[in-house]
């Protein structure tokens, strides 16, 4: 299969489909993630969660987590780069955009962090969002 690849074409968007894996094995591929994950090795979690979102781009949480393990190994670009590709992939989630807040004040990049917190504030009063993210979000600005 790879060797069908025409690099001068451009790479199928599904993965997975193309190299026909099954369900079964990209499941898989999730739980021993997950588990690597409990164990602590941020690492191999992180590289798990890149190819996934690999096989199938179109899968926020493959992305969301991807952000989560970036940023567990400290590599806060990559972190960056998949919490807004989340957060493209399901605007109606905020927690991607809450993580990113946190790296961008890793990186001291002040101005994108209260930009971004002020955006979100004015979601606060939105009914749905609970407790701990309002809470959440006071922490944040309380960092700033």
């Amino acid at each position: 299969l790879l060797e069908q690849i025409d690099l001068n074409q451009e790479i199928p968007e599904n993965l997975q489909k193309f190299f026909n894996l099954s369900n079964q094995v990209v499941q898989g591929i999730v739980d021993t993630a997950l588990l690597k994950y409990k164990e602590a090795d941020y690492q191999m979690t992180l590289s798990l969660f890149v190819m996934l979102s690999a096989l199938i781009p179109s899968n926020y949480d493959f992305w969301f987590r991807q952000g989560i393990s970036a940023q567990m190994c400290g590599q806060t670009d990559l972190a960056l780069k998949a919490y807004a590709k989340a957060s493209e992939l399901n605007p109606g989630d905020i927690v991607p955009r809450l993580f990113s807040i946190e790296c961008q004040l890793e990186k001291g990049l002040l101005q994108e962090a209260k930009s971004e917190l002020e955006e979100l504030k004015k979601l606060k009063s939105n009914p749905e969002l609970s407790e701990k993210i309002s809470a959440y979000l006071s922490d944040l600005e309380k960092s700033l």
